[in-house]
């Protein structure tokens, strides 16, 4: 996971799919966070936002929320983050409250990032919407697949509104 300068954080797609390998070592990294950042009683959000990934991919957490973050996320920027994240993997395997988590990322984003930022969040998350979405989790997608598809269904479902209906 790269860590972006504050403005851009916010913006980022976290939910590209990892391979067991990949996990594993985002895993061992946030251990090596968090486990420092203890030393100093300052947990770091990072890393715990870090393992929330690596467990995600790893099949570790519970398949319907990882909830770790939330208890460390103590301000407006680290709670866009965590819900934007969190929205994020339940948006790879199309779960249902992905779109939930995604609007209030955007919510507390609100005020913290640039209007154009924002917009590109906004419509992101409009196109997503498209998508089918079920409490089972899914063969994970990245960004790009789950746009594509999502344009396809809303050009399909668009089409299907000016069809001349046959008899």
């Amino acid at each position: 996971m790269n860590l972006h300068p504050a403005n851009t954080l916010l913006v980022q797609w976290y939910a590209t799919p990892l391979s067991r390998e990949a996990a594993e070592k985002l895993a061992l990294s946030a251990k090596y966070r968090v486990d420092k950042s203890a030393k100093s009683a300052n947990t770091s959000f990072a890393g715990i936002m870090m393992q929330t990934i690596a467990d995600w991919w790893l099949d570790t957490e519970s398949t319907m929320c990882p909830s770790r973050g939330i208890h460390y996320a103590d301000t407006k920027r680290k709670m866009a983050l965590y819900h934007l994240m969190v929205g994020q993997l339940l948006m790879s395997s199309k779960m249902n409250m992905a779109l939930d988590y995604l609007d209030m990322g955007l919510r507390y984003a609100d005020g913290l990032i640039r209007g154009s930022d924002y917009f590109t969040l906004y419509n992101r998350h409009e196109e997503l919407r498209y998508l089918s979405l079920s409490d089972k989790r899914q063969k994970p997608y990245d960004l790009p697949e789950l746009l594509n598809e999502s344009r396809v269904i809303r050009k399909l479902t668009q089409n299907n509104q000016y069809s001349i209906p046959r008899k």
